[in-house]
């Protein structure tokens, strides 16, 4: 293992601490301690198979619980550069995006600036035509991502097929139609209920939950 994987693992590690660590300050204020010692005991055996392997979701979740933990303080420039950069660590950071902005109005044009530069910033270092080479390549696997139909536990239609029985494609599009209409709905009705820390604490169990069921394996 190289000084980077080992620096790429800690960093990921540090960072996720350190936003499990900035919710918990503003429910348990004094206690800090003793609650980030309970909550460190079930979130980050959840990530070792991340951290063992050098994952790039490891460093996605802790992009997107620091996105979250920004949204009570109205720190809405952080929260929209974290969330573009949870998007160019891992597309599956477009969950948490496309949330967001349902709620969180003064999040819209922000990340739309920080998305703008997010594309722009790889043109500075490399060839114009290799970037958007790049580009296309990542459109054409989420093209392939959307028809996967591989056999895999993280996906309702692999589900299905563990029962012999096979999704058609019309149906598998509405399936997945609905869920998301499922997913916004409870995002929203959580919101108008929810306020402040507890609203973005929402936010982030409905983004993690989707994340890992829609991720590919």
């Amino acid at each position: 293992m190289t000084p980077g994987d080992i620096l790429w693992r800690f960093c990921g590690t540090i960072l996720l601490a350190a936003g499990v660590w900035r919710f918990l300050r503003e429910l348990f204020g004094a206690d800090i301690a003793r609650a980030f010692l309970y909550a460190s005991l079930f979130t980050m055996p959840l990530c070792l198979d991340s951290l063992r392997n050098g994952q790039a979701n490891m460093m996605l979740t802790a992009l997107i619980v620091h996105a979250a933990a920004c949204l009570p303080r109205r720190q809405w420039w952080s929260a929209a550069v974290l969330m573009a950069l949870a998007l160019g660590t891992k597309p599956l950071g477009v969950v948490l995006l496309l949330l967001s902005v349902v709620v969180y109005a003064p999040l819209r044009w922000r990340l739309v600036s920080a998305l703008a530069v997010l594309a722009l910033l790889p043109f500075l270092f490399m060839p114009a035509d290799y970037v958007l080479a790049q580009y296309r390549a990542f459109l054409a696997n989420m093209q392939v991502c959307a028809s996967e139909a591989e056999h895999r536990f993280a996906d309702i239609g692999g589900v299905i097929r563990t029962f012999g029985w096979e999704l058609p494609t019309g149906i598998s599009k509405l399936v997945r139609v609905a869920a998301g209409g499922l997913t916004l709905g409870l995002w929203m009705m959580g919101a108008r209920r929810l306020r402040g820390t507890f609203r973005a604490m929402w936010l982030l169990a409905i983004t993690t939950g989707l994340t890992d069921v829609v991720q590919p394996s």
